[in-house]
């Protein structure tokens, strides 16, 4: 049962439209609503097992401190001109919004340790990598078709975010390009894993047709870094001739164009992120009341309604991941979320003393690696297809309970 609700949540999550309702929201249910059970099933079925990164734990536990000390607005400190807000009289609803992503976050971790306790044959493995790969690949077929001009079910928003999209068509079924693509970005280096070669080609080519230069460099970073730690020696002289050749062209082209201003090409791709950052960063350290909150943080989810109207622009998301997780739960926060990643880390690498690791973990990696680039300059965290994708992801890597032998 597990384990057919983790291959449902995997091909639901990313299709999942519903009359009247707006695509993000259909799949945000469809998403938490398969992630509740998984977990509740679980819990049912007296499945959980010990779970051994406690950075995980201690994040989300977290939540709660950082709930207690975040600052109060009262409502808010200023509001733009037209726009009307009604408030319950006597009644404060500042930080109201920290409750839905502390619950949400209460969920996945039900789920991620749901997934961690599991027990799966290599063939059950297989066949979760493989549907997840599959979404992957029938999205960016739909990228083609979108490309040709004959989607049938999909149309540009006339909005401004949709118009300055560099592709804003080429959403898939996710809509919207920018939080399309890293979710195809994310799944190349399993599918290469998976030896699905014609697959892995067609989600590459979809992903530079949507011309993200954030899941570009995710997807790439990602695939050439599971290439060079992969247990295949085909995949690890590929990987590590490319980087090489990248370096040397790279050297190459600094003497070559010496004219060429880095920091300018920069700016110029960010499309405002750095100006942007930099106004967020100093929103951050800033005083509420007199007060900061760079330690703990303004609390969950306040950047979506805190930011935007106190510094009087459309910035909901931070378009960084880090830089939001930082403006939600400071400095502390931060820390146990890097800590989290290095305990996964060395937990994999306890592993090597036994002269062994998976090949599908390596993958796994790879696929993680690519989409914790891809946040840096995007909130692919925010969106419910990949936040699930990569929660099965952790889940499988710190999973200890793999039947059926090592797979190098």
């Amino acid at each position: 049962m597990q384990k057919k609700l983790i291959n449902l949540g995997l091909m639901l999550s990313p299709f999942v439209v519903w009359a009247g309702m707006e695509m993000r929201t259909a799949k945000e249910v469809a998403a938490i609503a398969i992630a509740l059970a998984l977990g509740l099933f679980a819990l049912y079925s007296g499945t959980l097992k010990k779970f051994r990164n406690y950075w995980i734990l201690a994040f989300v536990g977290f939540f709660l401190v950082s709930m207690f000390f975040a600052p109060q607005f009262g409502f808010l400190l200023s509001f733009r001109e037209g726009m009307k807000i009604t408030l319950l009289s006597n009644r404060s609803i500042s930080g109201v919004w920290a409750f839905k992503p502390f619950a949400y976050a209460l969920i996945y971790l039900l789920m991620l340790i749901a997934i961690s306790s599991e027990s799966f044959t290599f063939k059950e493995l297989k066949k979760t990598l493989t549907v997840m790969v599959f979404a992957g690949f029938i999205m960016s077929l739909y990228i083609y078709i979108q490309a040709a001009g004959l989607d049938q079910f999909f149309a540009l928003q006339d909005t401004n975010q949709a118009r300055n999209a560099t592709k804003g068509l080429l959403g898939g079924f996710i809509g919207q390009p920018t939080t399309c693509a890293p979710f195809i970005a994310m799944l190349v280096p399993i599918a290469l894993y998976l030896k699905r070669y014609f697959f892995t080609l067609c989600m590459i080519i979809a992903v530079f047709m949507i011309q993200s230069d954030v899941a570009i460099a995710g997807m790439i970073i990602g695939t050439l870094g599971y290439m060079c730690i992969s247990g295949r020696k085909v995949n690890r002289v590929i990987g590590i001739s490319v980087i090489i050749l990248t370096l040397v062209a790279g050297v190459y082209g600094t003497h070559r164009y010496k004219d060429f201003n880095i920091q300018k090409f920069m700016t110029s791709r960010a499309n405002g992120r750095f100006s942007a950052w930099k106004i967020m960063y100093e929103d951050y350290i800033g005083p509420i009341k007199g007060k900061k909150a760079t330690v703990t943080g303004f609390g969950p989810g306040a950047f979506k309604y805190t930011h935007s109207i106190r510094k009087n622009n459309n910035w909901q998301e931070a378009h960084s991941e880090p830089l939001e997780l930082l403006y939600n739960f400071g400095i502390v926060g931060l820390s146990l979320f890097i800590l989290a990643l290095w305990k996964m880390i060395s937990l994999v690498c306890e592993k090597l003393s036994f002269h062994y690791i998976d090949e599908y973990v390596l993958s796994l990696l790879g696929g993680l690696l690519g989409i914790l680039v891809c946040s840096l300059g995007s909130f692919p965290f925010h969106i419910a297809p990949t936040m699930f994708y990569t929660v099965v992801i952790l889940g499988l890597i710190h999973n200890e309970n793999i039947l059926g032998g090592t797979t190098l």
